[in-house]
């Protein structure tokens, strides 16, 4: 049996759903490529960030995040800075890293 617990999931089996459902096989590997898009965003953006301004008690985990534009994945990450804190390298680094992340 399961059981539900808060926080991320560290895996989405809703391709595999998709899959016995029926769904076309182009849709699937669509599917399939976006979300290999994604999780390498979401870990390049991680990697970045962590070695720019690591959280004081280790690098938090990143939500896989399917649905949202990376725009507001970089907006979400300004608004959770604590700019005050930052060394000016530290900004520097920062700033690079969602720069990367739009484009």
């Amino acid at each position: 049996m399961r059981k539900v617990e808060p926080g991320a999931a560290s895996r989405s089996y809703g391709i595999e759903v998709a899959k016995l459902a029926g769904l076309p096989p182009e849709l699937i590997e669509r599917a399939r490529e976006v979300l290999a898009e994604h999780e390498s965003a979401e870990h390049q953006l991680s990697a970045a960030l962590s070695s720019s301004h690591p959280p004081p008690d280790g690098p938090a985990e990143v939500q896989l995040r399917i649905f949202t534009p990376l725009s507001q994945q970089v907006i979400d990450r300004l608004t959770a800075a604590e700019v005050e804190k930052l060394t000016p390298l530290e900004a520097l680094n920062l700033l690079a890293a969602l720069k990367k992340q739009l484009e």
